[in-house]
């Protein structure tokens, strides 16, 4: 068996907040008539205009793998170079499970388990959107979820009214896993904006230091604030040189980011040096969000819910069976490879418009 090729697919998606996002599904496809899928998530954190050339990608990708065998994941992935490295992984786990009729978690080393906790990520507030972001946890709460994240944006003082308000609502059983500070503020801020929130209890902190490899500020805030502290981490050599200066707790691990076979190798060294890890996200459709689900399935131990929840978030999907939650978990799918099937018509009707970037320019 030989892969032929493959094929790239830009699309784009609206979340419940009414944004858009797209991103890039990759098909990989063999001469038995076998395929896989990957994932490119998320592509709104850049502006449209900067994003490369997909149609030269693909091109050069399907010179560098044909004849490939879909068998040797390292070997292919070595012949693709820096082409979406993340996306193949995912995309190349995904057709050896189906070769091999066994889900990518068996790849891994087998399934420690079929939920995985998550959180609901809430974003950023202002006095004009507090009530329709505790309308947002209403639904999700309602769903049976009973943990949220919250990113914390640039206006402190409706921040503070909506937790109030998301406690005065919801009480105490409804958790805040997280405040996620993105990297927004120096780590002096940092420290006074944790310390004001904190009698809204929440878990953890992430990212609280600006530049966001200050390791010296974040390291003191974390001395400081007596909680545990995450940061976005990859690679061997950056996930020890933070937990030597002290800086974090919990390292930030993505499947999107890193893929499958990386993510799971990142999760081994994290804990291997004493450090707690959790499964981020970029806000994945229901491919990248099945493969967190198999590299957390596959992982020793889940330290703290993970974060992928794009297959609540975004309206719309190209797969025939998302992915699943049920009482604030992620099913792990089941089936061969990512156990996920794509809707190719869905691919059509999501196909990228620009959407995006008209609104961009219509603001402007």
């Amino acid at each position: 068996m030989k892969i032929t090729g493959t094929r790239f697919f830009l699309i784009e998606t609206p979340r419940e907040t009414g944004s858009i996002s797209e991103h890039v599904m990759i098909r990989i496809d063999t001469d038995a008539g076998v395929s896989g899928w990957g994932e490119l998530s998320d592509l709104a954190h850049g502006h449209p205009m900067n994003f490369p050339d997909f149609e030269v990608m693909e091109e050069e990708a399907n010179r560098r793998i044909a004849g490939a065998d879909p068998r040797n994941i390292a070997r292919t992935r070595q012949q693709l170079g820096g082409i979406l490295p993340a996306a193949f992984d995912i995309g190349l786990h995904d057709l050896l499970g189906k070769i091999l009729d066994v889900p990518v978690c068996a790849l891994l080393g087998g399934k420690l388990r079929d939920r995985i906790p998550f959180c609901y990520p809430i974003f950023g507030v202002d006095e004009d959107t507090i009530e329709a972001n505790i309308q947002r946890v209403q639904r999700v709460y309602d769903m049976g979820f009973r943990r949220i994240r919250k990113y914390i944006g640039g206006h402190l003082d409706a921040e503070e009214k909506f937790l109030q308000k998301l406690r005065d609502t919801f009480g105490w059983e409804l958790e805040i896993k997280s405040l996620d500070l993105s990297g927004r503020f120096y780590w002096q801020e940092s420290l006074a904006l944790l310390e004001r929130f904190k009698q809204y209890r929440y878990e953890m902190a992430e990212s609280v230091a600006k530049p966001r490899d200050d390791v010296d500020g974040m390291a003191e805030v974390r001395r400081r604030v007596g909680i545990p502290i995450s940061e976005h981490l990859g690679g061997y050599e950056q996930i020890f040189r933070y937990k030597q200066a002290g800086a974090v707790d919990i390292c930030n691990i993505s499947t999107c980011g890193m893929g499958v076979s990386g993510c799971k190798a990142m999760f081994d060294f994290a804990h291997g040096i004493g450090l707690r890890a959790l499964h981020g996200t970029t806000q994945e459709l229901s491919i990248g969000t099945a493969a967190a689900a198999h590299v957390c399935a596959a992982i020793d131990r889940v330290d703290m819910p993970c974060d992928p929840a794009g297959p609540i978030l975004y309206q719309a999907d190209c797969t025939q069976n998302p992915v699943q939650y049920e009482d604030s978990s992620v099913v792990v799918p089941e089936g061969p490879g990512l156990g996920i099937e794509v809707d190719e018509e869905m691919l059509e009707e999501l196909r990228y418009k620009g959407t995006r970037l008209k609104q961009m320019r219509s603001d402007a």
